[in-house]
């Protein structure tokens, strides 16, 4: 039974497509490959499950669900009773904690690559208790440290807060947090960052980018900064869309990028991970052009989740595994930033790669001139991949003063870049 007065636990997550900063990596416990996996399919099939939530509006959007993930991971590390049975469900997990715990410290460990840093930390009201057992498995599997902080001095605690979120996300979320957020109530708040940044294997010339027309609908259209080029791609197609992988340098992360062949299939917006595992791909020589876009969304996700694990965000949660005080989720924020242009994908900075451009004809096309879905992939072993960002383009956005210029704090630039410019500077990669 609920208690009359319970007191609220505020997550909070903040999230930037750029390059996220890793903490120190935890003990692992051992998981079976079998499992793993399994594990990694719940968490794609987590978007599946809510895609028309995630991205089921008319506006462009940008999402990390592992980050979500992470989080709630976290607090199913001191959850019990129905509120765990529910966690449980949404991860498609049987009752086996430390186990489904585990999975998640092997997750973010392969994700630890130069492109990809996370960071996760709480903040612990001076007067809530904390059990041992709960600090000891956030350091454990999610390499969490929860320090005190008084959130009676409202001002002073959103500024602690939002300081660090800006630290971890290179000052590209501010502000995440208000004053006026951390009520009374408030005495946990759990953060997520997450920071990639990733430089195409095969960039896109500057010279190469032309205002084109983008088909809103079949009748509207805009102008657009159309980048093109003509590369050997993986790529695949169905009766409704067309699929492309375009790989970051590195082995480990791509962009996928699902393109409708008609405005009525991308108006059904019924794309689903089954359609996507049945898919062969094969490598072509494809003729590319891909809209430069820019993209900030917030999301609550609490309006998301609340009928997958109801009980969590009121009176009826069972959190004793964080303290004997009843607490309940309050707040789920999420911000989010993606930005693409020649180079790569990016949330901060940019300079000038150049690949050869071929002179053949190309075996396919992907003309991106209208809504299509993206999402930024990352190999997790075995074959495995999860979504680390994933949104939809229906108009594609990029500011005028970002358009020609090269910023003097790009993360780009390094010494094996094959096809430099000669005028371009020389700078240290992080």
């Amino acid at each position: 039974m609920a208690t009359r007065n319970p007191t609220a636990c505020y997550l909070l997550l903040t999230i930037c497509l750029n390059f996220l900063v890793i903490m120190a990596k935890a003990n692992q416990t051992e998981v079976s490959d079998v499992g793993f996996k399994n594990f990694v399919q719940s968490v794609n099939d987590i978007e599946a499950k809510l895609g028309k939530q995630l991205h089921g509006k008319d506006e462009n959007s940008v999402i990390c669900v592992p980050s979500a993930q992470i989080l709630l991971g976290l607090l199913y590390a001191g959850a019990g009773g129905q509120t765990a049975s529910e966690l449980e469900s949404l991860f498609g997990v049987d009752n086996k904690q430390l186990e489904t715990l585990a999975n998640f410290q092997k997750f973010t460990s392969h994700l630890e690559v130069p492109e990809i840093k996370i960071a996760n930390t709480g903040y612990v009201a001076k007067d809530l208790e904390l059990k041992k057992e709960f600090v000891e498995k956030g350091q454990k599997y999610f390499n969490v440290t929860v320090s005190q902080l008084d959130f009676t001095k409202k001002v002073e605690a959103a500024k602690t807060i939002n300081s660090w979120v800006e630290s971890k996300t290179e000052k590209l979320i501010k502000d995440l947090i208000k004053a006026d957020d951390l009520s009374g109530d408030a005495k946990l708040v759990l953060l997520n960052a997450i920071y990639f940044k990733g430089k195409w294997a095969h960039p896109f010339k500057h010279h190469d980018t032309r205002d084109a027309d983008f088909y809103l609908t079949k009748d509207k259209t805009i102008k657009v900064k159309q980048m093109a080029q003509t590369s050997r791609f993986q790529y695949a197609e169905d009766a409704d869309y067309k699929y492309l992988i375009m790989p970051y340098k590195g082995s480990k992360l791509s962009m996928m990028i699902i393109l409708p062949k008609d405005h009525e299939t991308f108006e059904k917006k019924d794309i689903s991970k089954a359609n996507l595992s049945s898919l062969k791909f094969e490598e072509f020589r494809v003729q590319v052009q891909l809209p430069k876009f820019k993209i900030e969304s917030t999301i609550d996700w609490i309006d998301i989740l609340k009928e997958k694990i109801p009980t969590a965000f009121d009176g009826r949660a069972n959190l004793q595994g964080i303290s004997d005080t009843k607490l309940f989720v309050s707040k789920m924020i999420q911000k989010a930033f993606i930005k693409v242009d020649e180079e790569g994908t990016e949330a901060a900075a940019a300079t000038a790669m150049i690949a050869s451009r071929g002179l053949v004809f190309p075996d396919e096309t992907f003309i991106c001139d209208r809504p299509f879905y993206y999402h930024v992939r990352a190999d997790v072993g075995a074959e495995n991949h999860i979504d680390l960002f994933s949104g939809v383009v229906i108009q594609p956005f990029f500011p005028d003063d970002e358009t020609d210029s090269v910023s003097r704090d790009s993360m780009y630039e390094d010494s094996n870049c094959e096809s430099a410019p000669e005028d371009s500077e020389s700078r240290d990669e992080l």
